[in-house]
């Protein structure tokens, strides 16, 4: 980076916003952007300008513009942020943001050889929520590669920068092919195409770079489909990326548990040694025992033998209760393969009538008794929690097996129009069926 002796000590903006203390060095030099290092009110932040030669071209002002316009709506830790937009008369306008300490993603991955597996797949974690975010805003990235994540040199956790080539729905301006080579989705060679899809074919490349191979392979293989339709979008991935997460934090429970197990099985052990060396078969040994209370604590006492056996008991009742409890909570979590669409909505359906019959017939009727009404109201809004979280529960199996949007679309609006049509129309499932197409982009019509 070298340093700059001829500008002044202060740029004066015009308009609002006061002066900068300095510009002190050039940190990037591109063909058509440079980013200069500056300090306002003792911060350090980074001025993304036009080189000299191309502030008088209005198409270039323009696109600068866009970009201020398309960063400043996107509120994301993992992402950039957009300050301000000023023009100074020695660099022109000027796009004023979060300076970044760091390295791109592909230095930082280079010089950390020894990265483990739980960092990366941090790192793919933060990404893929930053993209998200991103993606929540509208907005298409078109240019996702390592050299555009910086990891910060204080925190470690990346960056997104770079959005020159960033595009949404409403602009019309500058539709040009974006991308860069290995990165780039195949669809971006061709002016006005690539968006999100091709942000998500993007990740897929990174991931590659990112993760050890074989890791969340599927994964990488569906973000990096040749069909754009047919890769998922960034909340799934962000959303599958987590639940390796949660069923790693099971795998450790588990293994608690049976650590746990064992203990208590060697401390019965040793106790029951105790009976057998000291004691008479007539009478209680008179050796002070070992209690084991219900945590599996073995505290000094002098509980009597006899009462072990109750605490045994209620010991392995326990430890039998949790082992079953996680296992069907990380089978639950692993992918599902086999089974389609149709076959897992009957399967909720068929629960989903379960909860039904559990409830009994709960339906609008002639008694006006205050606490009949009042017990049937109850029933009905905890009837329609648990079919919330039986269609939330099949979303998270059917994304898992790796369905699209507009098939986990279908499915949700399969399960409660049953729901519907089963319960006389409970309290809310209307508005929460409508809201879950809303939120897959789908209006519904009247009914």
């Amino acid at each position: 980076m070298a340093e700059i002796s001829n500008m002044p000590p202060s740029l004066m903006v015009e308009g609002d916003g006061g002066p900068v203390d300095g510009v002190m060095e050039v940190i990037s030099r591109r063909q058509r952007r440079e980013i200069w290092l500056a300090v306002r009110d003792g911060r350090k932040v980074a001025l993304k300008a036009i080189p000299e030669h191309l502030r008088s071209h209005p198409e270039e002002v323009a696109s600068l513009r866009k970009e201020y316009l398309l960063g400043l709506r996107i509120e994301a830790d993992g992402v950039v942020r957009v300050y301000g937009y000023k023009t100074y008369p020695e660099l022109g306008p000027v796009i004023e943001m979060e300076y970044i300490d760091g390295k791109p993603l592909n230095e930082y991955l280079a010089s950390c050889d020894s990265l483990g597996l739980a960092e990366r797949h941090k790192l793919a974690c933060e990404i893929a929520a930053a993209l998200e975010a991103i993606h929540r805003a509208g907005v298409s990235h078109r240019d996702l590669k390592p050299d555009n994540i910086l990891i910060s040199s204080k925190s470690l956790r990346p960056k997104i920068i770079d959005f020159g080539n960033a595009d949404s729905d409403e602009f019309v301006l500058y539709k040009n092919s974006a991308g860069t080579e290995r990165y780039g989705a195949p669809e971006q060679q061709v002016p006005s195409q690539g968006g999100m899809a091709s942000d998500v074919y993007s990740f897929g490349k990174i991931l590659d770079d990112l993760l050890p191979e074989g890791k969340f392979l599927k994964l990488r293989n569906a973000c990096k489909a040749q069909d754009a339709a047919q890769r998922p979008d960034m909340a799934q991935i962000a959303r599958q990326l987590g639940d390796d997460t949660d069923r790693f934090r099971l795998m450790k429970r588990l293994a608690g548990v049976i650590a746990f197990c064992v203990i208590t099985a060697i401390t019965i052990g040793y106790v029951r040694t105790l009976q057998t060396v000291t004691g008479d078969d007539d009478k209680p040994a008179e050796t002070p025992q070992l209690a084991v209370d219900e945590r599996g604590d073995v505290p000094n006492s002098d509980v009597p033998a006899t009462e072990i056996e109750p605490q045994k008991s209620a010991v392995e009742t326990k430890a039998v209760s949790t082992i079953k409890s996680v296992t069907e909570d990380i089978k639950e979590s692993e992918p599902t393969t086999g089974k389609t669409v149709d076959s897992v909505v009957d399967k909720y359906i068929v629960e989903a009538d379960e909860i039904n019959a559990r409830y009994g017939a709960i339906t609008y009727d002639d008694i006006y008794d205050p606490e009949v009404m009042k017990t049937k109201a109850q029933l009905r809004i905890q009837r329609g929690e648990e079919h919330y979280k039986l269609a939330d529960k099949m979303e998270r199996e059917l994304t898992l097996m790796g369905m699209d949007r507009r098939q986990c679309a279908n499915a949700n609006l399969m399960l409660w129009n049953h729901i519907i049509k089963e319960t006389n129309r409970i309290d809310g499932a209307d508005e929460i069926r409508d809201k879950t197409m809303k939120n897959y982009g789908i209006t519904l019509g009247a009914e």
